[in-house]
């Protein structure tokens, strides 16, 4: 017979073994338990009897010790002893038989000073043959207390002495024998027998119905180990425990005897009913494993059957060959999936590791494309600028514009072109340098308001002060690339009116601000349906937009991808010729410790320029740069324009060996050069005496953030991409000129594109 289910059967039936097993330990447990806490019981009542003897024995010492002391005190008794009259031997009998009648002690009994007896009550045939134990100690004027076995039973004595006036006459002993009354009165509530023996095994008391018949060895164990012995009769249902006592001045023993039948019967019963109990939680327990496991077996058939739908799903082929129990299909079927998703898995890997080596051989032809467009570009919007500054001509100066604008224009589609590679990537990253928002809002102004004042627009940034000059830490580059992008859209699809800029605070915290941007124009507006569309990448709302008035389409996916990078979100608000409203909220991060670099140089490029020419004329600088065209743009913006001297070196090898030679207060250093780079001719020239403080500006086409990063980790103050802005030159030239010691340690705040 083929059993459908072994595996959940076998468990089922192993889980209810267990629960037997266990349940049976436990019993087994609890009987030893038991058993002990029943041996216990009766145990204490043992020691209950033995403790009541020890109290009566202290209680009878302290008796006879009173009725000796009362008796011995008694005047005439010791002038009667003193003086022998013919009826003295009268007064002392009458005198001791009146103390017997009211101390109720055993016996009392009177010596003369030579230890002859001299009256006994009650009497005795033989009075001397009692042993005058403690008489010696007592003639010498000793209180005695001593214990005996007197007539084959444990008698205790006290013995004093007996004055006439100082002199001791002779003594007095009053003594009590522990009976076999006294012994069964004391054991009848707590026990069934018991036995007071001597330290040699003589039985010197029994209780009424005891077993006289003792373990010697037993007794011997007791007295000479001080501690009980028990003794236990399974037949006799008894259990005997020898105490060893203290009378006085001797040891004994006490055998109590405890009856166990009431406990064994409790005994009984427990086993009995622990094992119907264990019978029946073996049965409930297979029944209930068997309902369980059959609820977790179903999810792994199930799984089963999923694993062989994959296979035939993932791998095109079925999965046939199973074992025979369910626990084995379920385990060779995902074998199985598992070797053939591991294969595709190779397969997968493999394909990822050459997608990332051409998304990093991708990574970096982007890098070098931008470079090399940026070094001719450099050289294109530098001169430009130093032919339209002193030209008049009208026709040469509309030309001029219209090369920096397309110049312009092309700079600008190659950052939004890298940038959305960058954001792609999941490789942007914000920067976290001090910055106020003042000098955003100023750069912003300086860009936007000559192209807003050409087409006769009203172009007003506001803001509040404290809000304008509070040092902040962030990402200054990005937050200013997005408000540009978004003013300068406003600007091109407004044709009359207005393009604000507002900035606001909604909410201050101990650590940062939340602060609320709004650009609003009355440009042409924005339907409803095509409101989505406009953050898409190249894509704006009408196709017709692109005709009329331009651009890639990539301005405000991008600002949206940013603002989302700085905790943010850009809302739209705009209807046809209406105008549009884009606003967004972000937190800026408050600066714990603003320096003066945060605050100061907030100039124009204009002032910048003049105040360069006024205080630095003449001022030397070093120039490293490879590129020849580069360094006449620069020795144009920086000689001419400024009246600088420039040194200029090829490569970072010969930058080196000039700084070594003189001390110059600031460097313009390009990362990319023959021999040595920017960065390791950075790191040199820290190394030299003089230059710990002194100025490096990395000026490069190299314009991604971790290239900044590397520029700052090096050594360097600043940073300026390329094409360089030559106001952007001017302000920054003027910024470490002014203040060197004072900014040299510190991160730089420079905006630059």
């Amino acid at each position: 017979m083929t059993i459908k289910y072994p595996i959940t059967l076998s468990l089922a039936l192993l889980i209810a073994a267990l629960s037997l097993a266990a349940h049976w330990s436990s019993v087994m447990i609890t009987d030893d338990l038991l058993q002990e806490t029943l041996i216990k019981r009766e145990t204490d009542k043992a020691v209950a009897v033995s403790k009541l003897l020890e109290n009566l024995l202290l209680t009878e010492t302290k008796r006879i010790e009173l009725a000796a002391r009362l008796t011995a005190n008694r005047a005439r008794l010791g002038k009667n002893i003193k003086h022998t009259r013919n009826d003295s031997l009268a007064i002392i009998r009458s005198a001791i038989d009146e103390a017997l009648t009211d101390s109720r002690v055993s016996y009392i009994e009177v010596t003369d000073r030579q230890e002859h007896v001299l009256y006994r009550a009650p009497s005795t045939e033989v009075a001397n043959s009692v042993q005058n134990w403690g008489v010696f100690e007592a003639l010498s004027g000793s209180s005695m207390l001593t214990s005996s076995i007197d007539s084959g039973m444990l008698t205790l004595r006290a013995t004093e002495p007996i004055y006439a006036g100082t002199q001791i006459v002779g003594t007095l002993s009053a003594g009590v024998s522990i009976s076999n009354a006294l012994l069964t009165d004391i054991s009848q509530k707590l026990a069934n027998g018991a036995l007071l023996l001597s330290s040699s095994g003589k039985l010197l008391a029994t209780s009424y119905g005891a077993d006289i018949n003792f373990d010697s060895q037993a007794v011997s164990d007791a007295f000479a180990q001080k501690i009980p012995i028990f003794r236990f009769s399974v037949e006799r249902n008894r259990t005997r425990v020898y105490f060893p006592i203290t009378a006085v001045d001797n040891a004994y023993v006490l055998a109590v005897d405890i009856d166990s039948s009431h406990a064994n019967k409790q005994l009984a019963d427990a086993k009995l009913k622990a094992r119907l109990m264990a019978l029946i939680i073996a049965l409930l327990s297979l029944l209930a494993a068997l309902l369980i496991l059959r609820k977790i077996m179903a999810p792994l058939l199930t799984l089963r059957d999923r694993a062989k739908a994959m296979a035939q799903e993932l791998t095109g082929s079925e999965i046939r060959q199973f074992s025979g129990n369910e626990i084995s299909d379920v385990v060779y079927a995902l074998n199985t999936l598992t070797n053939r998703l591991a294969v595709q898995n190779d397969a997968l890997r493999s394909a990822a590791e050459r997608a990332e080596a051409a998304n990093n051989s991708k990574s970096t032809f982007i890098a070098n494309m931008s470079h090399e467009l940026r070094t001719p570009m450099n050289a294109i919007i530098g001169l430009t600028h130093l032919l339209s500054r002193d030209n008049r001509d009208p026709g040469q100066r509309d030309k001029l514009g219209k090369i920096t604008r397309s110049a312009d224009h092309l700079l600008n589609l190659l950052n939004d072109v890298l940038d959305l590679s960058k954001i792609d990537a999941n490789s942007m990253t914000l920067e976290h340098r001090q910055f106020t928002l003042g000098t955003v809002m100023r750069n912003l102004e300086s860009i936007c308001d000559t192209k807003a004042h050409a087409k006769g627009l009203s172009l007003r940034l506001e803001a509040d002060n404290i809000l304008l000059e509070q040092p902040l830490l962030g990402d200054a580059l990005r937050l200013q690339q997005v408000l540009l992008n978004l003013v300068g859209n406003a600007i091109k699809f407004t044709e009359l009116g207005s393009v604000s800029l507002i900035a606001s605070i909604t909410e201050q915290r101990s650590d940062q601000i939340l602060v609320s941007f709004e650009v609003i124009d009355t440009g042409i507006g924005i339907p409803v349906a095509l409101q989505e569309r406009v953050f898409n990448a190249f894509e704006q709302a009408d196709g017709s937009t692109t005709r009329q008035y331009g651009g890639t389409g990539l301005g405000l996916t991008i600002s949206q991808r940013f603002v989302g990078i700085m905790g943010g979100q850009i809302t739209l608000r705009s209807a046809p010729r209406q105008g549009s409203s884009f606003s967004f909220t972000i937190p800026l991060a408050k600066d714990p410790a603003p320096t003066r670099i945060a605050q100061s140089l907030a100039v124009s490029s204009v002032e910048a320029e003049q105040e360069l020419r006024r205080d630095f004329s003449g001022t030397r600088i070093l120039v490293a740069e490879d590129d020849w065209v580069n360094q006449e743009v620069i020795r144009e913006l920086v000689v001419e324009v400024l009246n600088f001297d420039i040194i200029i070196a090829d490569n970072g090898e010969e930058a080196l060996e000039l700084a070594e030679k003189q001390v110059f207060p600031l460097i313009l250093m390009d990362m990319q050069m023959p021999k040595m780079s920017g960065v390791e001719a950075t790191r040199c020239i820290r190394q030299l005496a003089g230059y710990e403080s002194i100025p490096i500006v990395a000026m490069t086409a190299n314009v991604f953030a971790e290239d900044r990063t590397e520029c700052i980790d090096a050594g360097m103050n600043d940073f300026l991409g390329k094409p360089v802005d030559p106001d952007l030159l001017f302000i920054t030239l003027l910024k470490w000129l002014k203040a060197p010691q004072e900014v040299s340690t510190e991160q730089p705040d420079t905006i630059s594109a």
